[in-house]
C-alpha cells in the first residue's frame, strides 16, 4: 500500500488530504505558516544524524525554521 495525497490553494488558504489504506484525513483552511510547520514536522521525522537536511534552500543544512 502507498500513501496517497492531494492538496490545493484557493488564493488564501491551503487544503491537504492524505490517505493510506482505509485511513484518511483532511486539513482545510491552513495558512502558509501552518503548511511550513507541517513541512518542519516531516523533515524532523526524517532526521538522520550526520546528514544535512533542510526544507528550504535558503536555510543552511541542519537548520529547522
Amino acid at each position: 500500500m502507498s500513501i496517497q495525497s492531494c492538496g490545493s490553494f484557493d488564493g488564501e488558504t491551503y487544503s491537504v488530504s492524505i490517505g493510506h489504506g482505509e485511513l484518511a484525513f483532511s486539513l482545510e483552511g491552513l495558512s502558509q505558516a501552518d503548511v511550513e510547520g507541517l513541512a518542519d514536522l516531516f523533515f524532523c521525522l526524517l532526521y538522520r544524524e550526520n546528514e544535512p537536511y533542510t526544507w528550504h534552500s535558503e536555510f543552511e543544512p541542519n537548520d529547522v525554521f
